[in-house]
């Protein structure tokens, strides 16, 4: 049984993956399109948390958005480069996230 509060929880989890498509102002569709998935219906059984991303679409997400797989299972935010972080959360001083539109992630940013 999850407990409440476990970062590793599928409903954790699914929160994650809602805040990432919301900062990166993605559809259900585009978010799929992302995953290597056909349809929306799986983004929305993750972000419910009826469901847990698996393993292989996870690690497309992190290729597309800088995320890590310790950030998507374990909710591990010092794993996430600075402006990934700054994406998701907003500045570390406290300002908040702002949403910009959705591109693929590059070392260089």
């Amino acid at each position: 049984m999850e407990q409440p509060n476990d970062p590793s929880s599928k409903v954790a989890i699914g929160a994650r993956l809602q805040l990432l498509r919301e900062r990166f102002e993605l559809s259900g569709k585009e978010m799929a399109d992302a995953a290597g998935l056909a349809t929306s219906s799986s983004i929305t059984q993750w972000e419910k948390g009826d469901t847990t991303i698996a393993w292989e679409n996870a690690i497309r997400l992190c290729k597309r958005f800088g995320v890590t797989m310790d950030w998507i299972y374990r909710g591990d935010i010092g794993s996430l480069p600075g402006n990934v972080y700054e994406r998701l959360y907003g500045k570390r001083d406290g300002k908040p996230a702002v949403g910009r539109r959705a591109r693929p992630f590059s070392a260089a940013e």
